[in-house]
C-alpha cells in the first residue's frame, strides 16, 4: 500500500506510469452522446471490473485504487458518467450536474458492458461503484443479476442524505422547481466549483494527500470541475431508494455483495445501506467507524483495512 508520507513521489513515480502502460480509451456511444471509457486491464488479470464513480468526479480520481485492483489481478475499465469527466453533457453549462432520469446512469453503465466483456474475453466480471456509482451499480447488478460475480458498493447512495432539511421539504422543492419548468437550474443548496472552497477541511476524507493528490488535478481540468447539483439530478437522486428498498427484486440478484459503510458519512444516509444489505441474498456491510464519505481517501490505517477487506471479499 502506498503510505502518505511518499503519496505524491509514488504516484507521480510509480502509479501513473504503470496505469498509462496499459491504458486504452474509447468513446461509447449512449443516449445524447458518447461516452469516455478508460480500459486498464493487465493481460495477466484474472478477472475485469467495471468501476462507476461518483458525482462531481471522474474516473482520473480512482488511479490509486486502479492500480490497488490491478495488484490484485483486477483489470479495470472505469467510464466518466454522463455529465462528468471527458463524457457528454445534456446542458450549456458543462459544470452543472444534471441527468434527465435516473436510468439513464444505468444505462449507460450496460452500454459499457459491452467494452468489459471484450476486455474480459471470457474472465469473470465484477463491479465496483461508490456513492452515486453505488447507487448505479446496484440497480445494474438486479438488471443484470447473473452477470457479476463480486459486487462492491462504496458508500453507496441508496439515500442522499439532506444536510439537515427533512426528506420531505427538500423533495417538495425540487418536485416543485421541476414542475415549473427550472429542473436544469442550479438547486439552493449548491455552489460553482471554488477551489478556495475546495479545501481539506470541507472535504468527505480523512487522507490529506490523497485528498490533495487528485485536488490538483481538478484545479487544472475544468472537465473535473463539475459541482452544482440541478433540481432534477436531486429529485431523480431521491427515487433511488423506493427502486431499491421496495419495487426493484433484489433477492434475485446471485452475486457476492459487500456494501462499505462510511462511520462518519454526511453525504448519504446509512440506514437505508443496511436496509438494502438484508434484501440481498448474498450481501454483507461491513463499516469503517472513522471514515467519511470517500473510504478510498482515507488516512492509511483505514485505507489500508478498506484494501484488506476488498481483497479478502474477492479471494
Amino acid at each position: 500500500m502506498i503510505r502518505s508520507s511518499e503519496y505524491f513521489t509514488a504516484m507521480e513515480g510509480k502509479v501513473e506510469p504503470a496505469l498509462r502502460e496499459i491504458w486504452k480509451q474509447e468513446y461509447v456511444s449512449v443516449r445524447g452522446g458518447k461516452l469516455s471509457v478508460n480500459c486498464y486491464v493487465p493481460a495477466d488479470a484474472k478477472s475485469v471490473m467495471l468501476l462507476l464513480h461518483g458525482t462531481s468526479e471522474s474516473a482520473e480520481k480512482y488511479h490509486e485504487m486502479i492500480w490497488q485492483f490491478n495488484q490484485m489481478g483486477v483489470g479495470v475499465v472505469a467510464p466518466d458518467m454522463r455529465g462528468h469527466g471527458k463524457s457528454l453533457r445534456i446542458l450549456a453549462d458543462p459544470c452543472l450536474i444534471y441527468v434527465e432520469h435516473f436510468e439513464d446512469y444505468v444505462d449507460d453503465a450496460e452500454a459499457v458492458l459491452e467494452t468489459v466483456r471484450r476486455e474480459a474475453n471470457g474472465r469473470p466480471l465484477m463491479l465496483f461503484g461508490h456513492s452515486l456509482g453505488g447507487a448505479v451499480a446496484a440497480i445494474l447488478m438486479i438488471r443484470l443479476p447473473n452477470t457479476f460475480t463480486h459486487v462492491i458498493l462504496s458508500s453507496p447512495m441508496i439515500e442522499p442524505g439532506t444536510g439537515g432539511v427533512p426528506r420531505w421539504a427538500g423533495k417538495m422543492i425540487c418536485d416543485i422547481n421541476c414542475m415549473f419548468g427550472r429542473g436544469e437550474k442550479k438547486a439552493f443548496v449548491s455552489a460553482p466549483y471554488d477551489p478556495d472552497r475546495d479545501t481539506f477541511e470541507n472535504a468527505c476524507d480523512t487522507g490529506k494527500e490523497r485528498f490533495e493528490y487528485y485536488r490538483k488535478k481538478r484545479v487544472e481540468d475544468r472537465d473535473y470541475q463539475t459541482s452544482p447539483l440541478t433540481y432534477r439530478w436531486i429529485k431523480e437522486a431521491f427515487s433511488v431508494r423506493d427502486k431499491l428498498l421496495h419495487y426493484l427484486p433484489a433477492e434475485q440478484v446471485k452475486s457476492k455483495v459487500l456494501l462499505c459503510q462510511a462511520g462518519k458519512d454526511t453525504i448519504v444516509s446509512l440506514p437505508e445501506q443496511e436496509q438494502f444489505v438484508c434484501r440481498l441474498k448474498n450481501g454483507c456491510l461491513v463499516c469503517f467507524e472513522d471514515a467519511k464519505h470517500e473510504i478510498f481517501f482515507s488516512e492509511d490505517e483505514t485505507f489500508e483495512s478498506y484494501l484488506e477487506e476488498i481483497e479478502k471479499f474477492i479471494g
